[in-house]
């Protein structure tokens, strides 16, 4: 997990000139039915901060993507 982080992280500082980011990591417990199994399901956020928030975005957490995917993993991939 490090490794892919520290990679992400490499690629957009490389793209975006060393924004500030925000990093969630969320688990939630997940249990099969009829299983003993269980355990937790991990989950990493990273958003990396691009411009000012506007009302929408404070009032509901709601991030708004002002480019498209496509365009984005390409920039990525070429960092």
């Amino acid at each position: 997990v490090a490794a892919t982080l520290k990679e992400a992280l490499v690629r957009l500082d490389a793209v975006l000139n060393a924004p500030p980011y925000r990093l969630w990591l969320r688990n939630a417990p997940w249990r099969i039915p009829g299983e003993e199994r269980h355990g937790h399901h991990w989950h990493i956020s990273l958003l990396p901060i691009t411009h000012q928030e506007g009302a929408l975005e404070e009032a509901t957490g709601v991030h708004i993507n002002t480019l498209l995917p496509e365009d984005a993993a390409a920039s990525l991939r070429g960092a």
